[in-house]
């Protein structure tokens, strides 16, 4: 109930009082002072006329302190100063009838202030400092709105207010500042600060005084027709901030599409119906541009922006935005910052005239991005950062195409940007970079300039330059003139379905080094063999090449990317031979050959990120005795489980390390004697090793943690066997390309067996005799299984119609007929007719049945093909 104060009022370290609402106080003679009240959320004086002293209000811990209003809206004086001191979480002081302030005013360190509302204030007595106020980009102070400030009596400083950009509502003239101005306009000042009135435009060297005052807002459908009386025939405005949500494409051409310059900034923010900005008269933007959360914008092209002199900046808090695609071919320079963060499908970014950005340049999660053209971009004033960029496999980023970049302010950050191959177009050198270089989770990155190439420890500098795509027949003659005598390219990308072997030959044939890489896709050749290829700097995929029947590398070496072996159908690949292949990079996966039998590396040693062998299905030889290290994940699922071509056994005696271990779904896999990993050398613990039913021996270590897992005894185990280690080691790498071990020989040579001969003659003869005991039992239970199935089912189908089967026992079974393992079934006219997806769970239609468009394959003659299993009854045949 109090009116008046007549010495002050003084609260000090209330913990517990949230709100100071006093409606019926009028003056307070003395001073007005609130210290370290921490859960103080709100000062509220409605009434409050006079402070006859000073009014501080601070925090000796501004972290901690909750103040987030103070409003004395009818406040038209004090007799001293007026101190807000660290209080980061204050956001609104409304003062808006203050007319004279008797001391100095000082805002300081008031983080989160956005609104500073003194629209009457006319004199400040003493002197006025701002000083980091409203500096985080989501609470922003963007004006000091004090229009009718006549004078200050002391000095001027406006320091450290990042997001500060305009001063064109800020009164006073320079020659009625009493004492000196800072104002300083840099990276670590008020570094978006470009606009102010003329007089002070003047003396704080800006580049623009303020603008026509034509301040375009539209937040809701009855400000439309308001705004367009205001523009009318202009074609300058100072500021437009659209924000109502229904505001269609149509309505915004009719606002902004005669404008030319645009002064303090355009803001469009939750426009849910725009689905393109396309502005072709717009050439400057004096302030900043900034689309935040637009979500059906699809396109945004600004073909005559010239300049942006405050901060672009680009968002979305939506995973489903659409924006693909951001043109700006004629924008040279942005004032202070270059910002695009989370547009999942953006995928073109063209700013081929850009020149410099004033502080940082971020591109944050635009994972489909794949072309980044920046040619002229020489300078950065801080930190480039390029993370979760092109990082899906379908639209790779592989290139940063920055070739005159020339310096960086600040430090470079690339991370996660999962394909990105080559820093070969990205100008700068590590000297002329100011902060720290970071490159991280960059997988295939392996190419740089030569100084960069050093600083990342990269496998390599840039190449030739001989960038040789063919993707037409006319392309061939003039990737063979290019090529000439070189034998040093720099990357070769060929997607030209009807290219021959030959042809390929006359490409890649005396080829000895390529940088960036080697890319085959959707080829009809039949055979892939460079005997000259020596070193792969970056990486070599080959995809659905379904024609193709071997792939070998007699010289290759290393790899300094990844090696990808891929299809999406059916395949005759039968071979991949690499015998003399030490490193790769980065991962190696071999996905989807279901009809390759052989993989033979002899002398891998490390392979730098995951080593995948998934669904090859008749894969019988997997040959990497050397392999010592893979810094990824170990993955073996689905690998030879057609009985005509049978992984059985796992051998990987070098192994030491992995990150994980998964083995999985190897329905013939029986042992793993010759896999030499320790349980401890799994570097992350994970392991699944399951679903292989046949899994009968392992190592000692893995027989410890393997459910119904024997280990295995000293004849069939290299583990612990030093002789047998040495020897085999020695041996392998003793071997040139030609002289390499034949596939079919058996791991174990006869050193070995003299060596153990004399100590374990009974246990190998007891061990023959359990297996030979092994294989009759499951002999009797497959017998069984078919007689069963064959006398209650097979006979016939649902129509009662005869089935004949030509080769009933199981899928694989070979006959000289037959050499592929289909199964030839027949069904008399009128039978069942099996649809293509019944095949694929019993392993695929095209599998059992070779390539083709028809969903029946008639194998025997006859009119349909059923799968002998389909009628069976029993789901775990």
């Amino acid at each position: 109930n109090v009116e008046e104060l007549r010495r002050g009022l003084v609260l000090e370290d209330l913990l517990k009082v949230t709100t100071l609402k006093l409606e019926k106080l009028v003056a307070i003679n003395g001073e007005f002072v609130v210290l370290d009240c921490l859960s103080l959320e709100e000062i509220v004086l409605p009434s409050l006329k006079y402070v006859g002293d000073r009014m501080r209000i601070s925090s000796s811990n501004p972290s901690a302190s909750s103040l987030k209003l103070l409003e004395a809206g009818a406040l038209t004086s004090t007799g001293g100063d007026i101190e807000l001191v660290d209080m980061w979480s204050l956001k609104t002081i409304g003062m808006n009838e203050l007319v004279s302030i008797g001391g100095r005013l000082r805002l300081y360190r008031i983080r989160l202030l956005t609104e500073l509302l003194m629209l009457k204030l006319t004199t400040i007595h003493s002197h006025m400092d701002v000083f980091e106020c409203g500096r985080y980009d989501f609470s922003p102070l963007r004006e000091i709105e004090m229009p009718v400030l006549s004078s200050i009596g002391g000095h001027l400083r406006i320091r450290r207010n990042f997001f500060l950009v305009s001063l064109c509502d800020f009164g006073v003239h320079p020659n009625n500042v009493t004492n000196d101005i800072q104002i300083p306009v840099s990276d670590d000042q008020n570094r978006l600060l470009f606009a102010a009135r003329p007089s002070l435009a003047k003396v704080l060297n800006l580049t623009d005084a303020c603008g026509n005052g034509l301040d375009i807002t539209v937040a809701k459908a009855e400000d439309l027709d308001s705004a367009l009386k205001q523009i009318g025939s202009n074609t300058k405005l100072d500021g437009v901030s659209i924000t109502w949500s229904r505001i269609m494409d149509t309505d915004l051409m009719r606002i902004l599409g005669s404008v030319i310059e645009i002064g303090r900034g355009l803001v469009l923010q939750n426009l849910v119906n725009v689905t393109q900005l396309s502005l072709d008269n717009l050439v400057t933007i004096k302030g900043e541009f900034a689309m935040i959360d637009c979500p059906s914008v699809e396109t945004i092209s600004l073909p005559s922006l010239n300049t942006i002199g405050g901060r672009m900046r680009l968002e979305s808090d939506s995973e489903n935005s659409k924006l693909y695609s951001l043109s700006m071919p004629a924008l040279q320079s942005i004032g202070i910052s270059l910002d695009i963060a989370d547009f999942r499908f953006l995928t073109s970014l063209s700013m081929d005239a850009l020149k410099s950005v004033g502080t940082y340049l971020r591109l944050y999660e635009l994972r489909r991005l794949k072309d980044l053209s920046m040619l002229k971009l020489e300078t950065i004033g801080e930190d480039l950062q390029i993370e979760d960029c092109g990082r899906l496999e379908d639209s790779p980023l592989k290139e940063l195409e920055m070739p005159s970049l020339s310096a960086i302010g600040g430090g470079l950050y690339l991370r996660r940007n999962f394909f990105l191959v080559s820093l070969c177009e990205f100008g700068v050198t590590p000297r002329d970079i100011t902060g720290p270089i970071v490159s991280e989770e960059n997988r295939e990155l392996a190419a740089a300039r030569p100084e960069m190439s050093e600083e990342l420890e990269l496998t390599s500098t840039c190449s030739t330059g001989l960038d040789i795509t063919i993707k037409t027949e006319e392309d061939v003659a003039v990737a063979v003139q290019t090529i000439g005598t070189n034998t040093v390219l720099d990357s070769v990308t060929i997607l030209w379905a009807n290219i021959t072997d030959a042809q390929l030959l006359q490409v890649l044939g005396n080829v000895k080094e390529l940088g960036r890489g080697l890319v085959l896709q959707d080829l009809n050749i039949t055979s892939l063999k460079l005997d000259n290829l020596v070193d792969v700097k970056g990486e070599i995929v080959v995809m659905n090449c379904l024609g193709l029947e071997e792939i070998i590398f007699t010289s290759l070496a290393s790899i300094g990317g990844r090696l990808k072996i891929s299809a999406d159908k059916v395949s005759n690949l039968r071979v991949i031979e690499m015998r003399v292949l030490e490193k790769v990079g980065n991962s190696l996966e071999i996905l989807d050959i279901r009809s390759v039998s052989m993989i033979l590396m002899e002398r891998l040693v490390s392979v730098g990120d995951d080593f995948r062998i998934y669904r090859n299905r008749r894969l019988t030889m997997l040959s990497v005795p050397m392999l010592t290290t893979i810094n990824g994940r170990l993955v073996l699922q689905e690998i030879g489980v057609v009985s005509g071509g049978p992984f059985v056994e796992l051998a990987m005696p070098s192994l030491m390390s992995v990150s994980a271990l998964i083995i999985q779904n190897n329905l013939f896999l029986t042992e793993m004697c010759q896999f030499n990993l320790p349980v401890t050398g799994i570097l992350s613990g994970e392991m699944q090793i399951d679903n292989n039913p046949l899994l009968v021996s392992a190592t000692p270590s893995f027989a410890a943690v393997l459910d119904g897992v024997s280990a295995c005894t000293s004849s069939s185990t290299i583990e612990g066997s030093e002789t047998t280690s040495t020897t085999s080691t020695a041996t392998t790498s003793s071997l040139t390309p030609s002289e390499s071990p034949s596939p079919d020989l058996s791991t174990t040579a006869n050193g070995d067996n003299q060596s153990s001969e004399s100590g374990n003659d009974s246990s190998q003869v007891a061990i023959i005799i359990v297996v030979v005991i092994v294989v009759l039992i499951l002999s009797m239970v497959v017998l069984i299984i078919v007689l069963r199935m064959y006398k209650n089912t097979s006979s016939r189908n649902e129509n009662n119609d005869e089935i004949s089967f030509n080769n009933p026992m199981y899928e694989g079974a070979m006959t000289q007929d037959n050499p592929n393992g289909y199964i030839d079934v027949a069904v008399k006219p009128g039978g069942k007719k099996v649809p293509k997806e019944d095949y694929d769970e019993f392993g695929g239609f095209e599998e059992q049945h070779g390539p083709g468009d028809s969903a029946y394959m008639d194998v025997a003659g006859n009119e349909t093909v059923i799968n002998p299993l389909e009628d069976s009854g029993d789901e775990e045949v």
